[in-house]
């Protein structure tokens, strides 16, 4: 005690900061977040750990209000590793093959060989708004209470109901919450190992894919037959699955596929007299190419997809009739 009334100001705030942090690592450790909270405190004190970014700041004095700052934004960055290691993952997990494939076909390399990410950066910030962030939102409106009683608050100085009674930290989120979801979709999808579709190459020729795609609709259990030469009408592959005959054109591209092909394949359900048109690729479709299947009712596929919408077909073809 005698030892501490000679420690300087900075040296007294280090300790508190450091007694502070030892204090947080039983809910670290509880939940296993260890590697999610230390990305999380790297992104609030920008790249430096809390001491470095308080003398960056300010002083380094306990009167400091970036020294109060620290102290939350390790509590906040504790709920917010909490957050993307239990509460993130159902949202996004059905969702990642299909970014896996996003990530691939939108990530160009140019004549250089210098990579280029800028649409699959695109790509996720969509899928971040439009799909995980709601969800996330109304996961945490749900759980509100659950959160606010999640973490025991063991220090009796800082419990808001004195001694004798259970006091919970509340909730709180960092300002840079939403960086740290897109950071772990990005490193989840990163992680991924790559689909191994067997028979398959980008060096294939345009015949070669379109004997690779049948094979893919012959494994899930479907006929077909593969058109030879032009003067097809826009049929590469006539499928028949259950019943249900399905017009194909396929387009194994470097670029993205336009709406000429989907023109074409709508065409070739009309002449063949097919239930229904798809146009599968390797590659992803230009806006206009989707506006035209969706107004022309034509499905634009990946072949990495054929065998899932097999099972939607299968789904379709069994429900109920209810006329």
């Amino acid at each position: 005690m005698l030892r501490n009334l000679f420690k300087s100001e900075a040296d007294k705030t280090r300790d508190e900061l450091t007694t502070f942090r030892i204090s947080l690592l039983p809910f670290i450790k509880q939940y296993q977040l260890e590697d999610r909270w230390q990305e999380a405190c790297e992104v609030a004190f920008q790249g430096d750990d809390a001491i470095s970014w308080i003398e960056k700041n300010s002083q380094l004095t306990r009167s400091s209000l970036f020294f109060q700052r620290a102290k939350e934004e390790m509590v906040a960055g504790a709920f917010a590793a909490y957050l993307l290691t239990h509460a993130l993952p159902p949202l996004y997990s059905s969702h990642l093959n299909t970014l896996k494939r996003k990530e691939r076909t939108l990530t160009v390399t140019d004549d250089y060989g210098v990579e280029h990410y800028e649409k699959w950066f695109s790509e996720l910030e969509y899928f971040f708004e439009h799909v995980i962030k709601y969800d996330l939102n109304h996961w945490i409106e749900q759980h509100q209470q659950q959160l606010n009683q999640l973490w025991p608050d063991n220090n009796p100085a800082e419990s808001v109901w004195g001694s004798g009674r259970v006091s919970y930290r509340a909730f709180t989120l960092p300002r840079q919450f939403e960086r740290l979801v897109r950071r772990e979709i990005l490193r989840v999808v990163d992680e991924m190992p790559e689909p191994h579709t067997p028979g398959y190459n980008p060096h294939l020729s345009g015949i070669d894919y379109e004997h690779f795609v049948a094979s893919c609709f012959e494994k899930a259990g479907a006929a077909c037959q593969v058109t030879r030469g032009s003067g097809d009408h826009g049929l590469d592959i006539l499928v028949d699955y259950r019943g249900c005959r399905l017009a194909v054109q396929c387009k194994h591209y470097q670029g993205k596929v336009g709406n000429k092909a989907i023109q074409e394949v709508f065409a070739a359900k009309q002449f063949y007299d097919c239930l229904l048109a798809m146009v599968v690729s390797n590659s992803e479709f230009t806006p206009h190419a989707r506006q035209a299947a969706q107004k022309l009712d034509v499905y634009l596929y990946h072949h990495d997809e054929i065998a899932s919408f097999i099972q939607i077909l299968d789904e379709w073809i069994d429900a109920p009739d209810v006329s």
